[in-house]
């Protein structure tokens, strides 16, 4: 991700990336214990980005009408992997 540093969204230290047997790239939090694939890793990253980049609270306690289009709000997502800012 274009040098960025990957977190733990739980821990928020620097995840640490090693190859399993076979050459799959794996990435595994120092303090929890957390581990998953780069390729999950990033899928998730790339979702944190995405709703970092939303105005903040768009989702956030309200209902919004607009036309024929209804949003509810949603809970505030927990992310296992996160970028640093």
């Amino acid at each position: 991700m274009e040098n960025s540093q990957i977190l733990c969204g739980k821990c928020n230290v620097l995840v640490k990336f090693w190859t399993k047997d076979g050459g799959e790239r794996w990435g595994t939090c120092s303090v929890c214990g957390q581990e998953d694939s780069l390729d999950a890793i990033l899928r998730e990253v790339a979702r944190y980005k995405v709703d970092k980049s939303l105005p903040a609270g768009i989702f956030s306690g309200t209902t919004v009408r607009s036309g024929s289009i209804t949003i509810k709000s949603q809970p505030k997502r927990q992310y296992r992997w996160i970028v640093a800012d």
